[in-house]
C-alpha cells in the first residue's frame, strides 16, 4: 500500500481532516494532520477509524497535529519539510524529558540561604564557572526581561518554554495582564508554576481575573494551536538554544506572528550569536579547562567547537526572513543586544529579537552620527542630541563602535594576548570599547523621546556594535529604518538565492539526535544484517547486542553481557526505538520489557530465539501469554518440588498493571526489587491490545480479562506455595488483582499473604463510578480520544508514552472498570492482609474513597501508606521506594527462611499427582517422615503448647498457611496464652 492511500483513506474516513501527510521517518510510519477550522481530532481517533478499513501494519502508530501543513511552490504537501518537522519533534520531547529531571535534580538546585520561590533558577548554571548563577546575575536577567514585555503594556500574554516561571511572575502578576497562558515541556516545571502561582500571590492584587487569568500547557515551543489570536505578547525567552534546527525556530516565529493582534510583539530572548559563538566557546575552555599556549592549535579550536552543544543563530537571519516575505503581517524586526550592567555570559555573547506586528510602514529618514565623537556613552549620546535637534523626527545611527563587553575575548581568539575577563563583570576592561548597555541608558537620558537600540555592527565585525535613537511617536517607522541599514549585507542577489534556513545556524552533535536512531549509519546496518543472515547463534547475538548498546552512544566493548540497559542511561523511549530497530533490521520480537529489564546477553538471546520459535509459537519472551514470568535472579536452576520445598522459601509477586497499561510499567520496580529479593519471581499480567500484544484484540469483559490470568497464574502455583506471594495492582488493576485472588481462593483454594493496591478508589466505590472514576464521572462511551489523552496527561503520563495504541487501551480497560458491579462473590472479603499505596501528587485518585479497601480484607489492620513526590505513576516515579515496601511484606531476608506459603499434606500430594508415576512414588514415600519438616513453621509458640495442637492450628488456619504476618483474628494470641513466646523454627 502506497503512503498515498493511507493519507487518501484518512482524509475520507475522518471528516473533520483538513490535510494529512503519512510519512516513514527511521523506519516507522507517522502521521501529520490538519483539522478544518474550528474541528477537533486526536491521533487515537484517527486510528481507530483507518482500523476500519486496513490491516494495523499500514496504520501509523503515531500522530501529530499541527495547525497548517508545510506546502512546495506548487502547493502541494512538502514532504521532506514533513518528515524534517517529525524529527524536530521527538528531538523537542527528549528535551522535556531532560529538563523534568534537571530542573528538580540535586546540584542543579538554588541554594543562597534566601528563600524566595518565584527566583528558582534550577539547572542554571555558569559555563564558565560550572557552578550556579550568582542572584544578582538572574536577577538582573529577569528584571530586562521582563522590563522589556511590560514595557508594551500587553493585557493577553503568551509565553513558551517558561520553565519554572521566573518572567512568568514578574508579568502575569500586573494587575493590567487579563489572561496569561505559560507552556513548557517539563510538566514538573508547570507544576512548580501552578503551586507557587497559588500559594505566593493574592487574587485581590492581580486585577480584575484574580488567579483565574494563568493558564498552564505542556507543549513544546512550536505548538500554538487552539491557543487563537489577538494576543499583545508572545514570550520565548532562553530556549532557542536547545532548538532542534533553524526550521524549528521558524516554526516557532510563525505561530506566533499569527497569533498575535495588531500592535502585539514576539519576544524571542537569549539567542546565542553565531558570529559570536567562537568568543564564547574559547573564553569558556579558557575559564574551566585550556591554557592560551593551547588554545593557539586550530586542531584544539576545531574540536572545541564541534562539541559546544549550543544551538547559535545568525543575526542577519531575522532580517532575512522578513525581506522574504516569511514573516508576514510583521512590519519591523527589532534586534537588540541583552541588557543589564552586568557582564555575564548572558550579556557578552546573546540577543533579543522584537517582532512588531502591524501593517506595513514608510521607514524614517536615517541620519549617521559620526562615531568618532564617540569617546565615551555620555559623549555619544551628547552627538545624538545634537542630530536629533537639526533632523527632527529622523532615526539616527552610528557604527562600528568596539563592544567593550568583548573585546577581551576578541584578543583572546586572535591570539593577540591571553586577555583575562572574569565570568562576571561591571564596566569595561582594559581593552576598551564602550558598554552596551551604558551606551543605551545614555541615549534614553539625552533624548526621552526617542528610542534606543544597540545592536551587531552592520559591517559584520563580531566584537563591535551600532547604536540608534528613533523618534518613540513613529516606532515602528524608525524601527523599519533600523532594520534596512542593519541588513544592509543582505545583497539582491542573496536573497534571489534558495532560502535555507540552515545556512543561519551551526551543527550540534546532541545526544538528542542519538536517541532518535539518527546515528544507526547504513554502513552499520548493512554489516549487522550481513552478521545476522550469515551466523551462527553467537554471531547473532553479537549483532543483537551491537544494535543494543549503539542507542546508547556506546561500543559492545563498552558493555559487559550482564549489564543492564538502565545502567547505562536506558529509558521507555529507547527501549521502543530499539524493539522498531530489532524488528526492521532481524525481524524479530521481544517487548519493551524485555528490553527495559533483562542483562543484554539475555536480551540478544530472547532476539534469536523469537526468530528460531516455529511458525504459531510464542516467541522467546513470553510476548504472547497473559503472564509472564520473570526471576529477579537470572540463570538459577528449577529444583525438584520436594528439594524446592527444602530449600529456602522464595518470594513471588504478582503485578497487575493499570488501566491501558503493560509489563513495562513496572520496569523501574523490577529491576529496583531485583536488588532487595534476588530470590523473588515476579508474575506480570500481560492483557492484550497494547505492548507485546498490541495487534490482538482487547478483552470486551471482565470474565475475558481475569479468567485467563487465573488460567495462567494457577501452572505457576506450585512455585507460587513455596513461600509468601503478593499480589501488586495499580488502578484498574487493583480491581483485577482482588477479582483474580478470589476466584484463585474459590477454585484453588490459594490466597496470596498479601495484597497492595493503588491509585484506585475501593471496589464499593468502583461500582458507583464510571471509567475514569472519581475524576470524570462522563460515561467511557462519550468520552472523546482527546478527554482521555487529557485524564493520561492529567494523572502524569508522559506525554511520549500517549499513542493511540495506550489510548484504545485505555478505553477498552476503564470500560470493564464501569462495567464492574459489587455483589455478594466480589464483596467477600479474602482472608489476607491489605496495603493500599497513593501518590502525594495524584490528581485523579479521590482519597475519601479509600477507606473503604479495609472491607476487601480480613485483616483488622488495613496500611495506607502515602508516596512521596509521586503522582498517579508511583512504580516510575518511586521504584525504590516500593522495593522496599513489598520487600518488608515477605520479611525480608530472615523471614524468607521463615515464612512459607504453601499447603498442607493434601496439597503436596496433590503437587505430587501432576507429576510423573516414578516420581510419585520415590517422593511419596517421604511424606509421612518429611512433612512435619516441610510444615510451615510458625514465627512464635508458647512453651507447653502440645505439637497436635499446634498441628491442628497449622491445618485448619488458612490464613495461617497463607503466609500472613498477622494471624487471624488473634487466633494465634489465643493459641499461645499467657504463656512466654519464644522462636521456633526447622
Amino acid at each position: 500500500m502506497e503512503l498515498g492511500e493511507i493519507e487518501a483513506a484518512s482524509l475520507r474516513l475522518v471528516p473533520q481532516l483538513l490535510n494529512v501527510a503519512v510519512e516513514l521517518v527511521e523506519g516507522s510510519l507517522v502521521g501529520v494532520a490538519v483539522a478544518r477550522p474550528g474541528e477537533r481530532v486526536s491521533g487515537g481517533e484517527i486510528k481507530a477509524a483507518l482500523a476500519l478499513e486496513m490491516p494495523s501494519s499500514y496504520i501509523p502508530a503515531e500522530w501529530h497535529l499541527r495547525g497548517a501543513m508545510p506546502l512546495g511552490s506548487a502547493g502541494k504537501v512538502d514532504h521532506t519539510a514533513v518528515s524534517k518537522w517529525v524529527t524536530d519533534q521527538r528531538t523537542a520531547a527528549t528535551w522535556g524529558a531532560i529538563y523534568d529531571e534537571m530542573y528538580f535534580a540535586d546540584g542543579l538546585q538554588v541554594d543562597d540561604g534566601c528563600e524566595e520561590p518565584t527566583m528558582d533558577w534550577a539547572a542554571y548554571t555558569d559555563s564558565f564557572t560550572g557552578k550556579m548563577h550568582e542572584r544578582a546575575t538572574i536577577a538582573e536577567w529577569v528584571d530586562e526581561t521582563a522590563k522589556e514585555v511590560l514595557a508594551f503594556k500587553p493585557r493577553r500574554v503568551v509565553e513558551m518554554g517558561c520553565g519554572k516561571g521566573m518572567i512568568l511572575f514578574k508579568v502575569a502578576s500586573q494587575p493590567h495582564v487579563a489572561q496569561y497562558i505559560a507552556a513548557d515541556l517539563s510538566k514538573q516545571a508547570l507544576g512548580h508554576v501552578e503551586r507557587t502561582w497559588a500559594s505566593e500571590f493574592a487574587a485581590a492584587s492581580l486585577g480584575p481575573a484574580g488567579l483565574a487569568k494563568l493558564r498552564t500547557e505542556a507543549r513544546d515551543a512550536s505548538n500554538f494551536d487552539g491557543f487563537g489570536g489577538g494576543f499583545d505578547a508572545v514570550v520565548c525567552n532562553g530556549v532557542s538554544m536547545y532548538f532542534p534546527s533553524a526550521s524549528y525556530l521558524l516554526d516557532v516565529l510563525a505561530g506566533a506572528v499569527e497569533c498575535l493582534a495588531d500592535g502585539g510583539v514576539m519576544h524571542l530572548g537569549d539567542v546565542i550569536s553565531l558570529p559570536a559563538r567562537p568568543l564564547l566557546v574559547l573564553r569558556t575552555a579558557r575559564h574551566m579547562t585550556h591554557s592560551f599556549s593551547e588554545l593557539q592549535s586550530e586542531e584544539t579550536r576545531g574540536e572545541l567547537l564541534d562539541a559546544a552543544k549550543d544551538r547559535c543563530y545568525e543575526p542577519n537571519f531575522f532580517y532575512e526572513l522578513h525581506a522574504r516575505g516569511l514573516l508576514p503581517s510583521v512590519a519591523a524586526v527589532e534586534v537588540q543586544l541583552k541588557r543589564g550592567s552586568i557582564m555575564s555570559e548572558f550579556s557578552r555573547y546573546r540577543y533579543n529579537v522584537l517582532l512588531h506586528v502591524g501593517p506595513p510602514v514608510e521607514p524614517r529618514p536615517l541620519v549617521e552620527v559620526p562615531s568618532s565623537a564617540a569617546a565615551s556613552a555620555h559623549e555619544l549620546a551628547a552627538a545624538f542630541a545634537s542630530a536629533a535637534a537639526t533632523a527632527p523626527g529622523a532615526a539616527l545611527g552610528s557604527f562600528g563602535l568596539d563592544n567593550g563587553r568583548l573585546t577581551a575575548d576578541e584578543a583572546l581568539v586572535s591570539g593577540g594576548c591571553d586577555a583575562e575577563a572574569a565570568a562576571v563583570e561591571v564596566g569595561v576592561g582594559p581593552h576598551g570599547g564602550v558598554c552596551p548597555e551604558e551606551v543605551r541608558v545614555a541615549l534614553e537620558e539625552a533624548l526621552p523621546a526617542h528610542h534606543a537600540v544597540v545592536t551587531w555592527a552592520r559591517n559584520g565585525a563580531r566584537s563591535q556594535l551600532d547604536a540608534y535613537a528613533v523618534p518613540r511617536a513613529s516606532l515602528r517607522a524608525g524601527l523599519r529604518a533600523v532594520e534596512l541599514s542593519a541588513a544592509a549585507a543582505l545583497s539582491a542577489e542573496a536573497l534571489a538565492a534558495p532560502f535555507d534556513a540552515e545556512r543561519a545556524t551551526n551543527a550540534v552533535k546532541t545526544a538528542d539526535a542519538k536517541k532518535q536512531g539518527n546515528y544507526l549509519s547504513e554502513a552499520l546496518l548493512n554489516e549487522l544484517k550481513e552478521k545476522w543472515s550469515g551466523g551462527d547463534a553467537g554471531t547473532k547475538k553479537a549483532a543483537v547486542m551491537a544494535l543494543v548498546v549503539s542507542f546508547l552512544g556506546v561500543s559492545s566493548d563498552g558493555v559487559l553481557p550482564g549489564d543492564t540497559f538502565a545502567q547505562h542511561g536506558g529509558n521507555s523511549f529507547l527501549a521502543m526505538s530499539i524493539v522498531a530497530s530489532l524488528r526492521e533490521v532481524f525481524g524479530a520480537c521481544v517487548s519493551v520489557f524485555v528490553v527495559l529489564t533483562e542483562p543484554f546477553a539475555d536480551i540478544a538471546s530472547l532476539v534469536v530465539a523469537s526468530t528460531d520459535s516455529r511458525p504459531g509459537s510464542p516467541s522467546g519472551d513470553g510476548s504472547s501469554q497473559w503472564v509472564v514470568k520473570r526471576r529477579c535472579s537470572r540463570g538459577r536452576k528449577q529444583l525438584p518440588l520436594l528439594e524446592m520445598r527444602l530449600e529456602a522459601p522464595s518470594p513471588s509477586f504478582v503485578f497487575f498493571p493499570m488501566a491501558g497499561g503493560s509489563p513495562e510499567q513496572f520496569a523501574p520496580l523490577f529491576v529496583a526489587l531485583a536488588r532487595v529479593t534476588p530470590r523473588a519471581t515476579c508474575y506480570f499480567v500481560q492483557p492484550p491490545g497494547r505492548g507485546a500484544r498490541e495487534g490482538e484484540p482487547h478483552a470486551a469483559t471482565i470474565e475475558q480479562y481475569t479468567l485467563p490470568i487465573v488460567d495462567a497464574i494457577a501452572e505457576h502455583l506450585p512455585q507460587m506455595r513455596h513461600g509468601p506471594c503478593v499480589f501488586v495492582g495499580d488502578s484498574w488493576g487493583s480491581v483485577a488483582a482482588l477479582l483474580v485472588a478470589q476466584a484463585l481462593h474459590a477454585r484453588e483454594g490459594f490466597c496470596p499473604c498479601h495484597v497492595v493496591v493503588s491509585g484506585n478508589e475501593s471496589l464499593e466505590a468502583t461500582s458507583r463510578y464510571n471509567g475514569l472514576g472519581a475524576y470524570d464521572d462522563t460515561p467511557i462511551g462519550q468520552l472523546s480520544d482527546s478527554a482521555l489523552e487529557a485524564f493520561l496527561r492529567a494523572s502524569g503520563a508522559e506525554p511520549s508514552s500517549i499513542t493511540p495504541a495506550v489510548i484504545g487501551a485505555l478505553r477498552a480497560d476503564c470500560q470493564l472498570y464501569e462495567d464492574f458491579t459489587l455483589d455478594e462473590a466480589t464483596a467477600k472479603p479474602l482472608p489476607c492482609g491489605g496495603t493500599v499505596l497513593l501518590g502525594r501528587q495524584d490528581g485523579v485518585t479521590a482519597r475519601a474513597d479509600l477507606i473503604g479497601w479495609a472491607d476487601a480484607f480480613e485483616e483488622d489492620e488495613l496500611h495506607l501508606q502515602r508516596v512521596p513526590d509521586s503522582s498517579h505513576h508511583i512504580f516510575a516515579e518511586q521504584p525504590e521506594l516500593i522495593a522496599a515496601t513489598l520487600e518488608k511484606l515477605v520479611g525480608g531476608p530472615e523471614r524468607q527462611l521463615r515464612a512459607v506459603n504453601m499447603s498442607v499434606a493434601q496439597q503436596f500430594k496433590l503437587d505430587l499427582a501432576q507429576r510423573s508415576p516414578t516420581t510419585q512414588a520415590t517422593e511419596a514415600k517421604k511424606i509421612d517422615s518429611s512433612f512435619s519438616l516441610l510444615g510451615p513453621p510458625c514465627a512464635f509458640v508458647a512453651k507447653g503448647v502440645a505439637f497436635e495442637q499446634l498441628q491442628a492450628y497449622r491445618t485448619g488456619n488458612f490464613l495461617y498457611r497463607s503466609g500472613s504476618a498477622h494471624g487471624s483474628k488473634g487466633e494465634l494470641g489465643a493459641l499461645a496464652a499467657q504463656a512466654q513466646a519464644y522462636p521456633v523454627g526447622l
